[in-house]
């Protein structure tokens, strides 16, 4: 019977359940490189890192940011490097940062964007400033499974109808310390509006 968003949520996180976020158009592609004369003509193999960014041909007069998931190594053949089935996804790169201490006892930490596609959020937490071992935890799935020792965190949308993440208690999803540095990585996408590109 709830009809206002909030209300809603409410109920939902009763059933464990999280609102899907808006994704950006993924696409697989084939990319060609041919360096020029007065580029390097000596390497053998060139590497499209993950988040390399490409732009999706002008639609209704705006262009698209794209960026390569997955990194991609090519070997030259004929004075080119061929890749293919390159999963490329709509959205812009953004890494927020956040210092975990005791004003934030329930570890949690909000996205500030409407525009998050939370399929993308990469989570990671860095020892301290002077630190720099980090680990990357990943999204949990099943709490059965989870011990105090499980780099694990939980995301939800929360009251500014934003998307939240928040870490364990040291009993179900370790909890990270005062002075560690959360790092969260995702894409900002414009959902279907870029879908049906073709260049």
């Amino acid at each position: 019977t709830a009809q206002i968003r909030n209300s809603v949520l409410s109920h939902a996180k009763l059933m464990n359940y999280v609102p899907a976020s808006k994704q950006g158009a993924l696409s697989k592609i084939d990319i060609l490189v041919t360096p020029s004369n007065t580029e390097d003509n000596a390497a053998t193999s060139v590497t499209l890192e993950k988040y390399t960014r490409l732009l999706g041909y002008d639609k209704d007069g705006v262009n698209y940011p794209f960026v390569t998931i997955n990194s991609n190594t090519a070997l030259k053949t004929n004075g080119t490097f061929s890749f293919s089935n390159v999963y490329i996804k709509q959205g812009e790169v953004i890494t927020l940062q956040y210092l975990v201490d005791s004003t934030n006892e329930k570890r949690r930490f909000e996205i500030p964007s409407a525009n998050v596609d939370t399929t993308s959020v990469i989570v990671s937490v860095q020892e301290s400033s002077s630190n720099t071992d980090t680990k990357v935890y990943t999204l949990a799935e099943d709490i059965v499974e989870l011990t105090g020792n499980s780099t694990v965190y939980f995301i939800e949308e929360n009251e500014n109808l934003n998307y939240s993440f928040y870490f364990g208690d040291d009993i179900l999803g370790k909890r990270p310390k005062d002075g560690n540095i959360v790092i969260c990585t995702y894409l900002d996408n414009v959902g279907a509006q870029s879908n049906n590109i073709t260049g």
